[in-house]
């Protein structure tokens, strides 16, 4: 009596995962609102809008944090101790060293240092015009992340946030690849506080 109990069990068991397995196979794909070029463009400025962040590049060889809020950039290579402070509001500009402790006002920068991200994002796009194409949705990092061919010859990919805009992973068909890590509202006043060691020059 009890071998039969344990038979019906071990059948309704295989029952029911074989209509679980079956029903993931046959199940219909979520589906996903292809973005025009236009929709492309305006998801990846988009980035520029978010204000508490922290972003960190990675690539082989290196790692640069880049932290952001209140309109304050500040970009750190924990290596070699390069640093930035850029306030995107007054257009002022520092730069200096955090090992030795010593930073220099910079009378004159490029656009793209007061950026929210690392990538020319801006320049990227004028460049590609109608070469972008959203091909499909993926995720990474837990995030769920529009998969964009860009150029020519499509022979560059970004997966960008879809919540946030910014580029999560970079790759391009000459075999270039980096990846960023994004984690959103963690910057305190201390992180972005503007140094004191300022000197004349």
């Amino acid at each position: 009596m009890k071998e039969n109990k344990i038979i019906v069990f071990l059948l309704v068991l295989i029952f029911i995962l074989s209509v679980f397995f079956t029903w993931q196979i046959i199940k219909p794909e979520k589906k996903v609102n292809i973005l025009s070029t236009k929709q492309i463009k305006e998801k990846m400025l988009s980035a520029e809008n978010l204000e508490n962040f922290t972003l960190i590049q990675k690539n082989d060889n290196s790692t640069v944090i880049k932290k952001c809020k209140d309109n304050i950039v500040v970009t750190i290579d924990p290596e070699d101790g390069t640093y930035s402070w850029a306030n995107k509001k007054t257009k002022e500009a520092i730069a200096g060293n955090i090992k030795n402790d010593s930073y220099v006002k910079i009378p004159y920068v490029d656009e793209s240092f007061f950026s929210n991200q690392f990538l020319h994002i801006k320049m990227n796009l004028e460049i590609y015009q109608e070469n972008l194409y959203h091909i499909k949705n993926e995720y990474y990092r837990g995030r769920e992340c529009l998969v964009i061919k860009a150029g020519e010859k499509n022979n560059e990919t970004y997966w960008v946030d879809n919540d946030t805009g910014f580029v999560l992973k970079y790759e391009s068909s000459s075999g270039i690849k980096i990846n960023y890590v994004l984690i959103i509202n963690n910057v305190t006043e201390d992180d972005i506080k503007k140094p004191d060691n300022i000197i004349k020059v």
